[in-house]
């Protein structure tokens, strides 16, 4: 770590491309729209820092301790987020294309709306994660620790994480939506040919289910 680029991250300081934050205690820090380009984070500790609409292209955040950080419209392509604890962080509308996130932990992280094409997935754990609307084109997720499947749907998107189905803000088990599914589709104004899509959907989920 080096003390000048801490200490001038604790002032709250914007430009902080290639900075070297190794292993810094930025708990709480207000680094909102800051410029964290190229910017070293492994193993910091940024529980509840405020790092909203943040540049953090290409960013290390090997191990960081990022427990319920807001990282809310943060750009974060190509960043190394590792081993990283994210738990129940705000990442919506985060920009995480091409981004590391192997073997991290999002359990109950929002990620509604973000970008995480072509990012890395592998072996992280989703489990509780908002994905509503979440863009997970091409993302590595073959060797995701949690049984995962991701529709992009004609209306809303449908994920498939553990025996969990979520559709739009509803999320529920797969036997519970092959019960109520068309109820709920109803409720929601869904049109016929929408309702019976999804109706495909969780039935193919069965199966796959019934495989397993």
């Amino acid at each position: 770590m080096n003390i000048q680029d801490y200490k001038k991250a604790k002032s709250g300081h914007k430009d902080l491309s290639y900075a070297d934050l190794r292993g810094a205690d930025l708990r709480g820090a207000d680094l909102q729209g800051a410029n964290l380009a190229d910017a070293n984070l492994s193993e910091a500790n940024l529980m509840e820092a405020n790092l909203r609409f943040a540049n953090l292209y290409r960013a290390k955040l090997l191990g960081a301790n990022c427990l319920r950080v807001d990282l809310s419209a943060a750009h974060m392509s190509n960043a190394v987020l590792r081993d990283a604890n994210l738990v129940s962080a705000n990442l919506q509308g985060a920009k995480l294309f091409g981004a590391n996130l192997g073997c991290a932990n999002l359990a109950g992280a929002i990620l509604k709306n973000a970008n995480l094409g072509c990012a890395d997935l592998y072996f992280a754990n989703l489990k509780g994660a908002d994905l509503e609307g979440a863009n997970l084109s091409a993302a590595k997720l073959g060797r995701n620790s949690r049984k995962f499947v991701y529709i992009g749907a004609m209306k809303h998107d449908l994920i498939y994480i553990d025996g969990q189905v979520q559709i739009g803000c509803e999320v529920h088990p797969v036997d519970w939506w092959l019960k109520h599914g068309r109820d709920i589709g109803l409720k929601w104004n869904y049109f016929e040919e929408e309702i019976l899509e999804y109706e495909y959907y969780i039935r193919m989920i069965a199966d796959m289910k019934k495989e397993e």
